[in-house]
């Protein structure tokens, strides 16, 4: 029987815990529609994750602005002011080549990129997957990436007889401090907190609990054992991490409009905003802030079965200008028909088409 130790680690984001993800959306895979060298992307609601071959890249973002517009307004498309960023990096330091990453657990919800004119630029059916597995980061180490009740949550599987001590988590950031045991990042829009870790082994069928502390070496992460383990078994190493804002808003989303197929499948369309693309997050380490210009609204379009549990796929459509779906009709033979409205000059449109953009709307 394999011998092995685990390591787990779970992210929390919110000031207060921020609406969940749409069902179905977890981790998704780059397929070119960001043009970039992170593998996959993670939303956090405030933010996203982007996993990268020696590390993970957290953008993070403070969207008040978004839930409150300029006095006297009532139209989201007027920001007051510019949405604060900060990014940071978690690196696995003096890791080696990992021997795989990539997706496990394939769910059946789809994601399509339509951006611009060009069907070249367009990325369809790309997958979505319920973990990330970074195999053999470390001699006898495995790193998996998961989402637990919708928080973000990472393992290290170490196998027997492997040496937990390779694993030297390096942060791009200074503010790190241990507080009661809880490691404390502090950003320019927030902070995390990754909470005591939690070890444990299974020996003849039982689980063992397994002292854990991390150990903190200016921006240098591990972890430390102070009463040992027994290292003929694997070991699990369960941090709990938790993103925190000052505002703990995230992005809104408005429903316009639903219909349903001979089959009973659901469908909605609705406007988003969002800043989500890892072509438009800054890439900067340090703190960064930028303005919304421009369109605010997109089109989004989702697909759910019958029972209404299941998102089977998820959908942007629009330009950079703003996007309301007014009515969402299936035909006889099952395609999807969406009217709606449009002031994108770039909007998503086959060859030969007449349509030149639309003037400027306020969907709301």
């Amino acid at each position: 029987m394999k011998k092995s130790l685990i390591v787990c680690v779970v992210y929390w984001v919110g000031l207060f815990q921020l609406s969940a993800e749409p069902p179905g959306l977890h981790f998704i895979e780059n397929k070119g529609q960001w043009n970039t060298d992170f593998l996959f992307m993670k939303s956090l609601g405030n933010g996203e994750v982007y996993f990268k071959e020696y590390g993970l890249k957290f953008q993070l973002a403070d969207y008040v602005i978004l839930s409150h517009p300029r006095h006297g307004e009532s139209d989201h498309n007027t920001l007051d002011g510019p949405v604060s960023y900060d990014s940071y990096t978690m690196t696995f330091r003096e890791s080696r080549r990992p021997e795989c990453i990539e997706g496990k657990g394939e769910r059946l919800t789809k994601v399509n990129y339509l951006r611009g004119k060009s069907e070249n630029s367009w990325h369809n059916n790309i997958s979505t997957y319920e973990s990330i597995l970074y195999g053999g980061i470390y001699e006898g180490i495995d790193a998996i990436f998961t989402q637990d009740n919708h928080q973000l949550k990472y393992d290290f599987h170490i196998s027997a007889h492997a040496c937990p001590e390779q694993i030297q988590l390096e942060y791009n950031i200074e503010n790190i401090a241990l507080e009661n045991g809880v490691l404390v990042i502090t950003t320019e829009v927030g902070y995390v907190q990754e909470l005591k870790p939690f070890a444990y082994q299974l020996i003849d069928n039982q689980v063992v609990v397994i002292e854990c502390d991390y150990r903190v070496d200016g921006n240098h992460v591990s972890f430390d054992f102070p009463t040992g383990y027994e290292s003929e078994y694997e070991l699990v190493i369960d941090p709990i991490l938790i993103f925190s804002t000052y505002s703990g808003s995230t992005y809104d989303n408005w429903g316009n409009t639903a219909t349903f197929d001979s089959l009973g499948n659901l469908y909605s369309g609705g406007m988003v905003t969002t800043s989500n693309g890892g072509d438009s997050f800054p890439i900067t380490s340090g703190a960064h802030q930028t303005v919304f210009g421009g369109g605010v609204w997109d089109a989004a379009i989702l697909k759910y079965d019958s029972a209404g549990r299941q998102l089977l796929y998820a959908t942007y459509l629009g330009g950079t200008g703003n996007e309301i779906p007014q009515s969402l009709v299936v035909d006889n033979n099952g395609d999807l028909l969406i009217l709606g409205t449009t002031s994108s000059f770039d909007f998503p449109v086959t060859n030969g088409s007449i349509f030149k953009g639309g003037s400027n709307i306020q969907p709301l």
